[in-house]
């Protein structure tokens, strides 16, 4: 019981933690031009115009209809209206701790909250007036459910993760590459029964027919951004950076440099050490061992 109460106490300073980061001089800058333009468009009184002018601004819907009831509630103040995503931001921390349990254990729940609490690229994108922060929430959502149902084959966990992926995929375009991957891992699980991806392939299928409408306005308004983006096309030395980014955030002083140095070092040897298990290890797409090892199986 002591040990239980304990626990719970760190999860409480965790969220805490978590909490105060994502709100810390949250309105010290003032809004850039994305968010500005988010702003504009989500004050309109009419849900239906939101969405609409989401659509048409080359977004999806779900997160500027969020935005529009939450400034309506609260003001249109960078406080007010960033505050929705410090708050999803947090919750995050509470996702990545259940998610953690479910594959692993407990400690390691502990761990990915933790880790996520002070994660400064995380932080960074809680504090700000755009969808990353929910797209970030719900994809975690979506994965819990999902391997709840390959776990445990219970209609309960399909059906709530249809209706989270569901909301996934109206909320920002990248979500497409977490059900791609879900999709890879699922047909990858040995041992399938016939029923099971049957109804795996019904839940997938309605879920595409629900999206499609979303994504077909949202592709026929948005092409004329993809024709002429402004993004240039990827290097080497992006992804670089994009390792950097996510271990040190973009703060460039001595200490951040060598301590978002070493991180990414050490990001990038977990990560080719876990590819390397997954193909000596030819068991990897049983129930106990999900794509990356815990820390205890790794550390020995």
């Amino acid at each position: 019981m002591a040990k239980k109460s304990r626990r719970l106490l760190i999860l409480i300073i965790i969220l805490l933690t978590a909490l105060a980061l994502r709100f810390y001089r949250i309105n010290f800058e003032n809004f850039w031009t994305d968010e500005a333009e988010t702003i504009y468009f989500d004050q309109q009184k009419s849900i239906v115009k939101v969405a609409k002018s989401s659509i048409e601004g080359s977004y999806l819907p779900l997160y500027d209809v969020l935005l529009s009831l939450w400034m309506s509630l609260f003001g249109v103040s960078e406080f007010a209206a960033r505050s929705l995503s410090a708050v999803i931001g947090s919750l995050s921390v509470i996702m990545a701790y259940l998610l953690g349990k479910l594959i692993f254990n407990k400690d390691v729940g502990a761990i990915s909250a933790m880790l996520l609490a002070f994660s400064s690229f995380h932080i960074y994108y809680s504090q700000e007036a755009r969808s990353y922060a929910i797209l970030f929430l719900l994809s975690l959502i979506s994965f819990y459910f999902f391997i709840n149902y390959i776990k445990s084959g219970k209609s309960k966990h399909l059906v709530l993760y249809s209706i989270f992926t569901f909301v996934l995929l109206i909320t920002h375009a990248f979500a497409v590459l977490a059900v791609l991957a879900q999709n890879l891992y699922f047909f990858g699980v040995k041992g399938l029964k016939f029923k099971k991806i049957k109804s795996w392939a019904a839940i997938q299928f309605l879920i595409g027919i629900l999206s499609l409408p979303f994504y077909y306005y949202w592709y026929f308004n948005g092409i004329r951004y993809f024709l002429d983006s402004w993004i240039p096309k990827p290097a080497i030395k992006d992804i670089i950076k994009t390792f950097y980014i996510f271990s040190a955030g973009e703060t460039n002083t001595q200490l951040s440099l060598i301590a978002g140095g070493t991180l990414s070092l050490i990001f990038v040897a977990l990560i080719l050490y876990s590819f390397y298990m997954m193909i000596k290890d030819k068991s990897t797409f049983s129930k106990k061992k999900l794509f990356l090892r815990s820390p205890p199986e790794i550390f020995g």
